[in-house]
């Protein structure tokens, strides 16, 4: 008898499309920790979410100092895992993370320094493991803050 090679519910990951340089003017802030001075912002016209499941966003760090990090992430709200995509580079171009994989996203992780992919895990894009319906209710969750998800 014939067979298919895998079942039908075997996930299968999206191939990522890399979004345009973050407009600086359009990034929207999201509070990480009180005790925490880098700034944390997501680039609203990034933000999808795929039939895989995965919501992918560009999040920019601001350090008190002035430096400044890009990363295209992706958040898997099934499993609690993140998956960086592609580092931003100086001249807007970006340079694809190599060798990337999913690596989980700990609820503590919301009192450690750099706990923005918990935040937005928790209290934005994946609440109760699920995805947000669609990247405009992700920006505006962003735009009324956490509680306003609940």
């Amino acid at each position: 008898y014939e067979y298919d090679e895998a079942p039908a519910d075997v996930w299968k990951e999206e191939k990522a499309k890399l979004p345009a340089a973050p407009d600086p003017d359009k990034l929207i802030p999201f509070e990480v920790s009180v005790a925490n001075a880098n700034r944390f912002f997501v680039d609203p016209a990034s933000i999808s979410v795929g039939k895989d499941g995965i919501v992918r966003f560009t999040v920019v760090i601001e350090a008190s100092g002035g430096a400044r990090t890009v990363n295209y992430e992706g958040l898997r709200c099934e499993t609690r895992e993140r998956r960086l995509y592609a580092f931003g580079q100086a001249d807007g171009q970006w340079a694809e993370s190599q060798g990337s994989t999913w690596i989980p996203v700990h609820k503590q992780q919301h009192k450690m320094h750099n706990g923005y992919p918990a935040v937005l895990f928790d209290e934005y894009f994946c609440v109760d493991r699920l995805p947000v319906a669609s990247a405009e209710a992700a920006v505006d969750a962003l735009r009324r803050g956490a509680a306003a998800v609940r």
